[in-house]
């Protein structure tokens, strides 16, 4: 960190029009984070991080030493910066009662303190020009850290249930001391403005997907998983293992799918850091208890991820609530020419647009199923459908068209007095 923040303080000098030396040095950004596993907005960030540091000096906090998160951004020219000397053994609080969670929280005020100092010690020492939040919780908590007046700062909403998760303190502080919110759908948009933000505090930005990148990873069959002839038909669902995201709606209708179908189903994914751990195991017995189970794959966390999904033929994604505000995986696997089935709930419907990239069913078995049987019966329509959603994600969901977007707000906020 230290080089790269000299390097700034020195600046670079150019030649202007009149033959006369400039100063240039571009804006610093410092990105404040508490990740405690993997997730789509680790790799959102992983994505456009790296390519917003053409314009900026990027510093990601990472307090947690999330080695994922770092991982994500290894080689690139972000810098990771963890703020505070040691993480906690246990990073996620959790807790099995909301008095349970209470004292675990109690328990970790000391270091959230001492993160929060470390930030605003960062932050007068180094000046930047405007901090980056990617939740809520933190950007409500941890911006009154930074001295008002001292830099600018934006919060980038990944998605929410509901407008009542949303809180009056949330809400204040968004109006007090953010210049700009970035929604990552128009169902987030809804919620936060629902909720009482101001419509022109927030814009849309979609996430994105590395195609390139992608598409350089998918060129091998994914490991320790079975082959399968073409006839076979296969069946995906990449996301944690959570009711919310539905897997238990992919098993039931895999299930119900007719066995003239020869067709398998792969679960990509596990249970996040204080997830329930009672749901991944009753999948495991629903599958165990089916009539194909032998055809039910449990993978588990991937690093070949591309691969598993270029390996699909059909992507699923039936999620049961609206905090579903983008559906990144459902982008990967249009990026690469599957087709996908995904439910009506919060931003997956934007993702996949008006059925041609895919099929947007309700979040229940019977939806899935009549879905999946129609997509199993004509390989001339997932190739279509797989076609138009690569078409679909080239006009909307590069990062070129991300980083672009972010940029012109963060300039437009540098820029307003």
């Amino acid at each position: 960190m230290t080089a790269t923040l000299q390097g700034r303080n020195l600046a670079s000098t150019e030649l202007d029009s009149h033959g006369q030396g400039r100063v240039c040095a571009k804006p610093l950004v410092g990105v404040f984070d508490l990740f405690t596993g993997k997730g789509g907005v680790q790799s959102v960030m992983g994505t456009l991080l790296p390519r917003l540091t053409t314009h900026y000096d990027i510093v990601a906090f990472n307090p947690y030493r999330n080695e994922a998160y770092a991982k994500r951004l290894a080689g690139s020219n972000v810098v990771m910066d963890p703020l505070v000397s040691h993480a906690p053994l246990t990073p996620y609080v959790g807790g099995t009662s909301r008095l349970d969670r209470v004292v675990r929280l109690a328990m970790r005020s000391p270091w959230m303190l001492s993160v929060a100092w470390s930030l605003r010690r960062w932050v007068v020492q180094h000046k930047p020009d405007l901090v980056y939040f990617n939740y809520l919780p933190l950007a409500t908590h941890f911006s009154r850290a930074i001295p008002v007046g001292s830099t600018k700062l934006v919060f980038h909403s990944h998605g929410h249930r509901s407008a009542d998760e949303i809180t009056e303190a949330s809400l204040r502080q968004l109006d007090r001391r953010f210049d700009q919110v970035i929604a990552v759908s128009e169902i987030t948009k809804h919620f936060l403005c629902e909720a009482g933000v101001r419509e022109d505090q927030v814009e849309v930005i979609y996430n994105s997907v590395d195609l390139e990148g992608i598409r350089a990873q998918a060129t091998s069959w994914p490991e320790d998983v079975p082959r399968y002839d073409e006839q076979t038909l296969v069946f995906s669902q990449v996301g944690a293992y959570s009711r919310k995201k539905g897997q238990h709606i992919s098993i039931e209708a895999f299930c119900r799918l007719p066995q003239r179908h020869r067709s398998t189903l792969w679960l990509c994914g596990d249970v996040l850091a204080g997830g329930d751990r009672s749901y991944a195991q009753s999948l495991r017995e629903m599958a165990a208890n089916s009539d194909v189970a032998e055809r039910i794959h449990f993978l588990g966390w991937r690093e070949d991820v591309p691969q598993v999904l270029q390996a699909s033929d059909v992507v699923l994604m039936p999620s049961t609530t609206d905090c579903e505000s983008f559906g990144l995986a459902l982008c990967e696997a249009m990026s690469l020419e599957k087709p996908v089935i995904g439910s009506t709930r919060g931003g997956v419907p934007e993702v996949i647009g008006q059925s041609e990239a895919g099929m947007i069913v309700e979040p229940n078995a019977a939806s899935l199923v009549v879905a999946m049987e129609k997509l199993a019966e004509d390989d001339l329509l997932r190739q279509r459908m797989g076609r138009q959603g690569h078409l679909r994600v080239v006009n909307r969901f590069t990062p070129e068209i991300q980083v672009e977007k972010v940029r012109l707000l963060i300039d437009r906020v540098l820029r307003a007095k």
